[in-house]
């Protein structure tokens, strides 16, 4: 069966199901692709770019970076999360921006696949369906839901070379209420050995402005001035720094809500902390 699913794959030009049980290393070739990023864009569906530094190092430096609408009357889905500008982060064979994803508990629990404003509790109750869940932004938090369901934020720039790749997210219809404009942009440079998050806004008038990163890192140091931090995981270290703007520190909080009411029917995220960024 191993040879005869090797000879179909050739014959044919594609691969099977089963070739996922079969399948070994250099079977068909190189399995290797050519390109170390791509963008995955559509309008009415999540885009997002990706960007690596090798596919075969198992220590290779990876990010990926999403935009996406988060309007469920576009999408027909219930799946979707206020996650607009989330991102992730390998490096060294470590996750250290994680997404939090769904938890079973979430999909059994009442009211997680209802937006009823009225309905108590309602799907923007829940900390993973928000955006103070995922690594992004929270502007002037309130009870209600932290970005617009109405928003649509397209990848409005990318590119890819060998040294590197960028990706901006227009972010400004996720937090339409509280900004004139808002755009991320993650970068992979100096030859793939760093990545660069950079949010650019302007607001509409003083607000309470939250920055969050997700991680499983058990120790986070964070210098005194609050300027840089270290994570520790597995053995390796992973050194973040915050360029700008000069009022702003990092500190360490909880993987938990900013209020008690949207913790509804969600189980605790273990040792999940974030990497916070408050500028009051």
């Amino acid at each position: 069966m191993f040879v005869c699913a090797s000879i179909g794959y050739n014959q044919n030009h594609k691969a099977e199901p089963m070739d996922l049980i079969w399948f070994r290393q250099g079977l068909y070739g190189s399995s290797d692709p050519l390109e170390l990023d791509v963008l995955y864009d559509h309008p009415l569906k999540n885009n997002v770019a990706v960007f690596r530094d090798s596919w075969s190092d198992p220590g290779a430096n990876y990010a990926a970076i999403k935009g996406g609408v988060s309007d469920y009357a576009i999408t027909n889905s219930l799946h979707n999360n206020l996650d607009i500008g989330t991102f992730v982060l390998d490096a060294l064979g470590v996750r250290w921006a994680v997404d939090l994803g769904k938890e079973d508990k979430d999909y059994n629990a009442p009211g997680y696949f209802t937006t009823d404003p009225e309905a108590n509790p309602n799907r923007w109750d829940f900390y993973r369906t928000r955006a103070e869940g995922s690594n992004t932004l929270v502007i002037n938090p309130d009870a209600k839901p932290d970005q617009a369901l109405d928003a649509n934020a397209p990848i409005i720039a990318y590119d890819s070379k060998p040294e590197g790749g960028y990706a901006i997210v227009d972010m400004t219809s996720a937090y339409k209420d509280d900004v004139v404009y808002a755009k991320r942009g993650m970068m992979m440079g100096q030859y793939r050995s760093s990545i660069l998050l950079q949010d650019e806004l302007q607001l509409k008038a003083p607000s309470d402005l939250y920055w969050f990163m997700h991680t499983e890192a058990p120790e986070i140091t964070v210098a005194p001035d609050g300027k840089s931090a270290i994570l520790k995981q597995n053995g390796k270290r992973l050194y973040a720094e915050l360029l700008s703007p000069s009022a702003a520190s990092f500190e360490v909080r909880t993987a938990t809500p900013l209020s008690p009411s949207h913790n509804k029917g969600v189980a605790p995220n273990g040792n999940l902390r974030k990497l916070t960024v408050h500028i009051p």
